[in-house]
C-alpha cells in the first residue's frame, strides 16, 4: 500500500513543492494454533479456548464460526459465547457442554492486510440414552419393548 503525500515549504522568497511517496506495509495476522485437548470432553464440564494473533498489524477483527455433522446452528443458539480480549485474542467460551457442542470451530482473524484461520475440533464424551424399541412376539398378545444402550460419543 502506498500514499503520496506533497509538502509545500515557502523559504524566504523561494517557493518550491517536495512530492514523497511513502510505503506503508501492513502484516497479515498470524494465528497460534490452539486446542480442546486430544481426548473427548466430558458432556456437563465447561470449556474456553482462545485465539491469539501473534502477529499482524491492529487493529484486528476476530470472528468464530461454527460446523457439525449434525443441523447448522449458529454459535449463540448453541450455547457458545465469544470476547474479545485485548488488541490480539479472543475467546471462545461453553459453560456446560453438550452433545451438539461436538463440531469444529474456527477462529477468523482479520486485518487490513489480509485474513487468516484457524480450526479445532471438540469430541464430546456423552451420557448414555435408552431408546425403546418395539418388537411383537408371536407368544405374547401384547407388544414386547427391549431397550437400546446408546452411548453419544
Amino acid at each position: 500500500m502506498s500514499s503520496r503525500f506533497n509538502i509545500n515549504v515557502a523559504y524566504l522568497h523561494f517557493d518550491f513543492e517536495k512530492s514523497f511517496v511513502l510505503f506503508f506495509s501492513v502484516v497479515a495476522p498470524k494465528i497460534m494454533p490452539f486446542s480442546f485437548g486430544a481426548e473427548a470432553l466430558e458432556f456437563g464440564n465447561s470449556v474456553q479456548i482462545q485465539c491469539v494473533a501473534t502477529e499482524g498489524d491492529t487493529p484486528i477483527q476476530f470472528s468464530w464460526s461454527f460446523s457439525s455433522a449434525g443441523p447448522t446452528t449458529t454459535l449463540t443458539q448453541n450455547g457458545v459465547s465469544t470476547m474479545k480480549l485485548g488488541e490480539r485474542s479472543s475467546i471462545l467460551m461453553i459453560d456446560k457442554i453438550e452433545h451438539n457442542h461436538s463440531g469444529r470451530y474456527t477462529c477468523l482473524a482479520e486485518n487490513q492486510a489480509s485474513n487468516t484461520s484457524y480450526t479445532a475440533t471438540l469430541l464430546v464424551k456423552g451420557i448414555p440414552s435408552v431408546t425403546p424399541t418395539k418388537t411383537l412376539s408371536s407368544a405374547c398378545i401384547y407388544p414386547h419393548y427391549s431397550w437400546q444402550l446408546t452411548n453419544h460419543f
